[in-house]
């Protein structure tokens, strides 16, 4: 039985260098932007592939999510809060009665409350925004904000440099009339 395997392991060796040689191997080659369309000219070859593709020119971090990050970082965005402990020890009292008047529900104020909650709901707003006392902003919202910040100065900048322009252009206009005006008076 071993000698069988051992003589079939054998044949498949001499046979698979054999059958390697016959078929040239696939090779890859990438070609720049001008050199793309020579290559394909050239590429008579079926067994040879050529990759036509402009190379990356590195990469470019978008300014506004760096600014977001930045934001969140430095604390702008609000910063986490430790969890809140709800009990209430208001009752100090000691003896058999306990704590009068626990468990009151203020009526009117609930009321109100559920009629907000119902106006919100039915326009399809969210209702949780009600019991948010601290605004904590979310990644993409800090995002907006600062796109709106670079925005606005990019906006601020082409501006003064209008102003800058239209200065220069004044002055060059009253430099001209300036000029002009005495050549007319002689």
């Amino acid at each position: 039985m071993l000698d069988a395997i051992l003589l079939l392991l054998a044949q498949a060796e001499a046979v698979t260098p054999a059958a390697e040689d016959a078929k040239p191997p696939v090779t890859a080659e990438t070609a720049d932007d001008g050199s793309c369309d020579e290559a394909r000219q050239q590429g008579t070859d079926t067994r040879t592939i050529t990759i036509c593709a402009q190379r990356p020119q590195g990469y470019r971090l978008n300014p506004d999510v760096m600014a977001a990050k930045k934001m969140k970082r430095s604390g702008r965005s609000g910063a986490p809060r430790p969890p809140e402990n709800f009990k209430q020890d208001t009752c100090a009292t000691v003896g058999p009665m306990g704590c009068r008047g626990q468990g009151i529900i203020d009526i009117p104020t609930a009321v109100i409350a559920a009629a907000q909650m119902a106006a919100r709901a039915a326009k399809g707003e969210n209702v949780g925004e009600m019991f948010q006392t601290d605004k904590q902003y979310s990644e993409y919202e800090l995002y907006l904000i600062a796109k709106a910040q670079r925005e606005a100065r990019e906006e601020e900048e082409l501006a003064a440099k209008a102003r800058a322009k239209l200065k220069a252009q004044n002055a060059g206009a009253k430099r001209a009339s300036v000029a002009d005006e005495p050549q007319a008076q002689e």
